[in-house]
Order: structure tokens, then C-alpha cells, then sequence
């Protein structure tokens, strides 16, 4: 017999009373929740999308003879890459990370 049974308290009441025990997370909120890892995705391809616009946007005035320096087109086109290389490093590494967790045996 163990000492929750000599007190006369069942383990499936405590459990159900609908307080979190003190290990426990209290449920957040929808509006207290961080950012998905979906949604901080899309605001990258996002962010991506505009700079590939912007730099379009450049070199069109550049061939139309506008004064945009040529400097600012090969800048604007860096951070392109960069974004892009970033975004590919983030999505392997979270592929890779849940196909280690799925590998993991129980």
C-alpha cells in the first residue's frame, strides 16, 4: 500500500484536477505562444522575395540609365544570397534534427 492509498486519495484524481502540477507548463495562450517555426520560415521567403524585387527593381532602373550605382545592385544581390543560403542551412538542419528524433528508439 502506498501513501496516496492510506490517505484515501486516488492518483487519477489528482491528475485530473485540472491544475498543473509544479513540473508542469502552465498552456499558453494562443497570444502568448512564440512564433512557429512555420511562420518564422514564411517571413524568410518572405524577406527573400522582397530583396529579389528590390535588386529587380534596381537593375531595371540601371539598363533604363537611371543613377543607381551598380555597387548597391551587387550588395542588394549578396544579401539575396546570403538570406538564401541561410534559409537552405536552417530547413537541413531542422530535416536532419527530426530525422534523428524519429530514428531514436523507445
Amino acid at each position: 500500500m502506498d501513501f496516496m492509498s492510506t490517505m484515501g486519495i486516488e492518483a487519477a484524481k489528482v491528475t485530473q484536477s485540472g491544475m498543473p502540477l509544479s513540473f508542469e507548463k502552465a498552456a499558453l495562450s494562443p497570444s502568448e505562444r512564440p512564433d512557429s517555426f512555420k511562420s518564422m520560415l514564411a517571413g524568410a521567403v518572405n524577406q527573400i522575395e522582397d530583396l529579389n524585387a528590390d535588386r529587380k527593381e534596381m537593375i531595371q532602373g540601371f539598363i533604363g540609365g537611371e543613377n543607381i550605382d551598380m555597387h548597391q545592385i551587387m550588395i542588394a544581390g549578396a544579401k539575396e544570397d546570403v538570406l538564401i543560403k541561410a534559409a537552405s542551412t536552417v530547413t537541413t538542419k531542422v530535416a536532419a534534427a527530426y530525422q534523428t528524433l524519429m530514428n531514436i528508439q523507445v
